[in-house]
């Protein structure tokens, strides 16, 4: 009864992580309170921090697959031969150059903490359709790689080139976060 009571809390976080990860840059797109306003700083350091999100992102897309027209199979290579879930690290640090770029400073430790609280409960929901489709392997890779803490040793880095075309068109839409904060700085720069 409670391992059912658990998925029936888990399975909303996990459909809706991108929106609840996202409320409190939501905030800091309409909010001026104590805002930073040296916008070459917040935009200097936000965009290379944002680089760091996408690059991880991509680097995992480019092995996991996801939203290429392609047969999935288990990941265990790239980014996941050291942590099992680089897609949400990548989005926690966007999510941090977001804010950053918002010049809401003060709002960061939320921004993290709520990234963390989010995907940590839709990773549990996520594990447990894994190990239904892909069984004993991946009960034997969550025993293996860490879930959040990327495991340094006993790892070879790799990096592959064949579907980067196809990864860059599937991770562009990260661009489009960017949009709103632009807005935000033209219409304070205006008014």
């Amino acid at each position: 009864m409670e391992d059912r009571l658990s998925t029936a809390l888990r399975a909303p976080a996990y459909h809706h992580r991108g929106l609840l990860a996202g409320l409190p840059l939501l905030f800091a797109l309409f909010c001026t309170w104590h805002e930073y306003s040296n916008l070459i700083v917040t935009w200097t350091v936000g965009g290379i921090v944002f680089a760091i999100g996408v690059a991880i992102r991509l680097w995992a897309q480019q092995n996991l697959h996801f939203r290429l027209p392609m047969e999935e199979d288990l990941t265990t290579s790239g980014p996941y031969a050291f942590v099992r879930n680089p897609i949400y690290i990548g989005n926690i640090i966007i999510s941090i150059s977001l804010n950053i770029m918002s010049g809401i400073l003060w709002l960061l430790p939320i921004t993290l903490i709520t990234g963390c609280v989010v995907y940590s409960v839709a990773v549990r929901y996520e594990e447990g359709y894994l190990l239904g489709r892909y069984g004993e392997p991946y009960a034997a890779y969550m025993k293996r790689i860490p879930r959040w803490i990327p495991r340094l040793s006993g790892a070879k880095f790799s990096w592959t080139t064949d579907y980067l075309g196809a990864s860059l068109k599937a991770e562009a839409h990260n661009l489009l976060f960017i949009i709103p904060l632009i807005a935000k700085d033209v219409i304070q720069t205006v008014a």
